[in-house]
């Protein structure tokens, strides 16, 4: 929103799409930029936008002009913009902090970007969070460190919302690799993934119905320290599927466990 004075008011904006950190890889790109609303009496022309790739494969900045008259000669007048974006999953870091930067009019505003970033249960000092990136690199070398008991709680808890995974159908297989974990879904240790019904809310709520998926294979490292947990998801509608819940838990008293990796895959 930008006020404007009686008469020709000529608006030159600049967007660009940001990472907090530097990152490789673009993934914030500028869909469309539009007037969404403007005051009584104000006359406006298409705008003329230029976008920019900036060696990413989609539009990450865009340089805006926009002619506007105001015909009020009493007040001043508002003009409301409105951008649509878009978060490139395969690009993206689960976790990141991504923004967009508009300049105007010598003034420079952030907004924040949400991306539907997991949700872990009680993570309060946000130790899990600031690790859960190495959940999705592809390397089993990098683990996150799980809940003992002693520590509060003594398990792990996480809601995550399935385009992370790169998964896009109601029907899906599921991958679970850690140190030191146990695939069944019931005992002293155990791991139970499952999908909340009535997606999309993103709420960290423990109290919710849910279905389970099934266990499928279990495989063991030869140092019998990784293991694989194969698990197969069938949601009824395509809204359930679109969040998946993973809880592990350890009543033992044994050496620190940790979690590896979670990958999915569309199973046809």
């Amino acid at each position: 929103m930008t006020l404007l004075k009686q008469g020709l008011n000529v608006i030159n904006i600049t967007i660009s799409s940001k990472a907090h950190r530097d990152m490789s890889k673009p993934s914030l790109s500028i869909e469309q930029l539009s007037v969404f609303n403007v005051s009584t009496d104000i006359i406006y022309e298409s705008p003329n936008v230029s976008y920019y790739n900036k060696g990413s494969s989609f539009p990450v900045e865009a340089f805006w002009t926009l002619y506007l008259f105001n015909l009020n000669d009493d007040e001043i007048g508002t003009v409301y913009l409105l951008l649509k974006y878009k978060l490139h999953s395969t690009t993206v870091t689960i976790g990141e902090t991504y923004s967009f930067k508009v300049v105007y009019d010598d003034r420079v505003l952030e907004y924040r970007v949400p991306t539907n970033k997991p949700i872990i249960y009680q993570d309060e000092d946000l130790r899990l969070m600031s690790e859960i990136h190495k959940l999705f690199d592809g390397n089993f070398t990098t683990c996150v460190g799980l809940p003992v008991q002693g520590e509060s709680p003594p398990w792990f808890w996480m809601r995550l919302n399935t385009t992370w995974l790169n998964i896009s159908s109601s029907n899906f297989g599921v991958r679970v690799a850690g140190n030191q974990i146990s695939c069944q879904p019931n005992g002293q240790t155990l791991l139970q993934i499952a999908y909340p019904l009535e997606s999309p809310i993103f709420e960290n709520e423990l109290k919710h119905r849910m279905e389970f998926c099934i266990l499928t294979l279990t495989n063991i490292t030869s140092n019998r320290r990784v293991v694989e947990c194969d698990y197969h998801c069938q949601c009824s509608k395509g809204n359930d599927c679109q969040e998946m819940i993973l809880f592990m838990a350890n009543q033992e008293k044994m050496a620190p466990w940790s979690l590896c990796e979670i990958s999915a895959r569309n199973v046809v």
